[in-house]
């Protein structure tokens, strides 16, 4: 099964770990992402903190009963102490002096629109771009959603260049026209022209003429803008990849909507958006979990730009 891919299950970028809103003041919370288990927690400032978890004197996992002190987490089989920036040990209880090698590898962590992303590399090297901020008081609260699939990122990341399987899917009236494509180092984005029943959003019998604005972050984030001009609605799904093990993924999904004239019709709105997607976005999970990766597919002009993908996200892998 590790053969299922060319690549890495474990690409190099930005990838989220948890909602914000998951992680109070000074809680500590396991986690096991990258084939490795973490402790991701918040110091009593307020900061976000993500590092190995298993202490490294005797081993014990620091998610699993060690607590926030300050900006230090604890360990709690032997009560060192690790500063929660620097993953250094600043205290050893009745110890004459610190080992100098007693240190956590910690990994960037930045909170950005309610979401908190970890950088991974292969090689451990820093961040070379940043996660960028694309939120603002004109859209609705999020619907926050997570699930778990067999599957690896850059499937999820085809998927939303994949025009000719709309129809098949998802129910669209044809294939999606590709207007437009721009990519610029670590980001891709493109434009596609829809045509969708309007069932999706409770309008059945209706055409409706749809723009899809699809921005990927990296291998671990995609953005797509929903805009239904004859509706005047605008809808944003933020979609986060995650790798798990290495043929699990952790996606979660931020929904909103633009606010209308109202709280009460921007909250129908979303509640609409939200039973849309939760309905029709895990159509395509059998179909990742069970499916082969073909270096080579047989493409059809039907298809979206696929292999300009998989040439942009060669950049994230070892």
């Amino acid at each position: 099964m590790k053969n299922r891919y060319p690549f890495t299950s474990y690409p190099s970028g930005w990838f989220a770990v948890a909602f914000a809103s998951e992680v109070g003041p000074c809680a500590v919370k396991p986690l096991r992402y990258f084939g490795k288990d973490l402790v991701l927690y918040r110091t009593a400032e307020g900061k976000a903190c993500l590092s190995d978890a298993h202490c490294p004197h005797m081993g014990a996992h620091l998610g699993h009963g060690g607590r926030v002190e300050g900006q230090q987490i604890v360990c709690p089989f032997h009560g060192w102490c690790f500063d929660g920036p620097s993953g250094q040990c600043v205290t050893v209880p009745f110890a004459s002096k610190v080992p100098p090698r007693a240190k956590l590898r910690m990994y960037p962590v930045r909170e950005t629109d309610g979401i908190l992303l970890a950088y991974h590399h292969a090689d451990d090297g820093l961040p070379d771009w940043e996660v960028p901020t694309v939120h603002d008081e004109g859209w609705s609260d999020a619907a926050e959603l997570v699930y778990t699939v067999r599957t690896c990122c850059q499937e999820v990341l085809e998927n939303s260049v994949d025009t000719s399987h709309l129809p098949a899917v998802h129910q669209a009236r044809r294939p999606a026209r590709c207007r437009d494509q721009v990519v610029e180092g670590p980001v891709l984005r493109q434009l596609l022209d829809v045509q969708w029943d309007g069932a999706y959003i409770g309008a059945p019998g209706t055409e409706l003429d749809v723009t899809l604005d699809v921005r990927c972050y990296g291998v671990g984030m995609i953005y797509v803008d929903t805009v239904v001009e004859m509706m005047g609605m605008t809808a944003r799904q933020r979609i986060f990849v995650t790798p798990v093990e290495e043929e699990t993924i952790h996606l979660r999904a931020a929904l909103h909507v633009r606010r209308l004239a109202d709280d009460d019709t921007t909250r129908t709105v979303a509640n609409m958006f939200r039973a849309g997607f939760e309905q029709d976005f895990v159509k395509d999970f059998p179909i990742w979990e069970n499916k082969a990766y073909l270096e080579q597919p047989l493409l059809s002009d039907a298809d979206g730009p696929i292999m300009v993908l998989r040439r942009w996200a060669r950049q994230f892998y070892a």
